[in-house]
């Protein structure tokens, strides 16, 4: 099972704004993270258009482990993210519930030329 946000994939290409999270759960927490994972993509949704791309992945082999891979149009796009209302709310609820993490890693595209 994974979460995704609608995306456009080759336009993330384009922006420099695209990184993953990864943290993992203490025992007995991954419905709580479920939960919490599908109302911050709603509130993405919902609330962050420029927000490019969001996607949300369980671990197959480590159900407690999560992988988040995010993209925004610009750096004031994703400070926006950030100091958001439902960003705040998803952090108030992963962390007291996270066992590791959160570790950001910006990532950068090979360039095909």
């Amino acid at each position: 099972v994974h979460f995704i946000l609608l995306t456009n994939k080759k336009f993330c290409k384009l922006v420099k704004q695209d990184k993953t999270v990864h943290y993992k759960l203490n025992p007995g927490n991954i419905e709580k993270c479920k939960e919490a994972i599908v109302a911050f993509l709603q509130q993405i949704k919902n609330r962050a258009p420029y927000t490019i791309h969001y996607e949300s992945y369980p671990d197959k082999n480590d159900p407690h482990r999560f992988m988040h891979r995010m993209c925004f149009i610009d750096p004031v796009v994703e400070e926006l993210h950030r100091n958001s209302s439902y960003c705040k709310t998803f952090v108030d609820t992963l962390y007291p519930i996270s066992e590791e993490g959160p570790v950001f890693t910006d990532l950068e595209p090979v360039d095909i030329k």
